[in-house]
């Protein structure tokens, strides 16, 4: 259940990444860079905490849908930081 809950939570992400690369009409920049910033914040958090779990328990999350690349990680929050004017 609890595994379920955290793949959930990142394939929402994921999804919130696919919206934030193809949409094109937002109502507002200032919307965009919220939105952005904090796909990127939590994408971000997840690769870096998955990144730091041993090998073969990574290997077994991957197979679940999850991935752990701590430099992709890195550079979703350096693309967070960025944004100065959102919220993260």
């Amino acid at each position: 259940m609890y595994l379920c809950e955290r793949r959930n939570c990142f394939q929402g992400y994921k999804e919130c990444q696919r919206i934030m690369k193809y949409r094109k009409n937002w109502t507002s920049p200032i919307l965009k860079d919220h939105f952005d910033s904090g796909v990127y914040f939590g994408l971000g958090l997840f690769e870096i905490a998955i990144s730091f779990f041993p090998s073969k328990l990574i290997r077994l999350l991957e197979m679940a849908g999850f991935s752990g690349v701590r430099t992709v990680g890195v550079q979703e929050l350096l693309n967070c930081a960025e944004l100065t004017e959102a919220l993260r």
